[in-house]
């Protein structure tokens, strides 16, 4: 009885994944990320860049309408610099640069709007995310005052050290426009951005930090089911 029940949850599963209303597709994007503080505002902090990859499913609604999910990987993270003091409090002479390069698996639930336009080429994204952090990594370096980098150090941070929150939740967006059909393939290229709205990083004592955004450049290839 379980066998029977297995193959026909399967069964099921296969028909819908390879029916006419879905269809696939693999994302590459990059762009830049940074920190942003608890009221909203831009932080001190540089920009630095982002890039991850996402494997898409799409499941038509209606004509033009789709809901997305899948499943993808995204860099985040900042860079900051600025001087430092030895352990006596005495200044050092020179610069001292440092990034935060935060790794996380994704989960996006998005409305689809698509052959918009005179020309049926433009596409509308937007919905929420899931995002959990694998790691962080930070990279400390040292330029001396004829800029060269005298001294290095890379380490992965926990999650003590720095307060960090594994669990991140926010808005994505996306335009995009159509290229070119290849066989069974569309090629789209777009602009992206996403909002983080929980604290990736805890400094305050009422809990909240930084959380994340970041934006940038996307190609997008899908494979329509014949």
């Amino acid at each position: 009885m379980k066998k029977l029940i297995i193959i026909t949850l399967l069964t099921a599963l296969t028909q819908f994944l390879f029916s006419q209303n879905t269809r696939f597709g693999l994302e590459i994007y990059g762009g830049l990320s940074n920190y942003m503080d608890k009221y909203n505002e831009l932080t001190d902090y540089k920009f630095k860049i982002s890039y991850g990859a996402s494997l898409l499913l799409d499941f038509k609604l209606k004509e033009k309408i789709y809901l997305q999910s899948g499943i993808g990987y995204i860099n985040n993270g900042n860079s900051s610099e600025g001087k430092g003091n030895y352990t006596d409090g005495t200044p050092v002479e020179g610069t001292f640069k440092i990034s935060y390069s935060q790794n996380y698996i994704t989960l996006p639930i998005n409305s689809c709007f698509i052959n918009l336009g005179k020309k049926e080429k433009i596409g509308i994204i937007a919905g929420i995310y899931y995002a959990y952090m694998l790691s962080t990594i930070s990279r400390l370096n040292y330029y001396n005052e004829e800029g060269l980098n005298t001294w290095s150090d890379k380490r992965n941070i926990t999650n003590e050290s720095m307060n960090l929150n594994r669990h991140d939740f926010g808005l994505n967006g996306e335009i995009n426009r159509h290229l070119t059909t290849v066989n069974n393939f569309t090629f789209s290229i777009g602009l992206y951005g996403k909002l983080g709205l929980l604290a990736t990083r805890k400094n305050d004592s009422d809990g909240y930090g930084y959380s994340n955004y970041s934006f940038g450049l996307k190609t997008i290839v899908r494979m329509k089911n014949k």
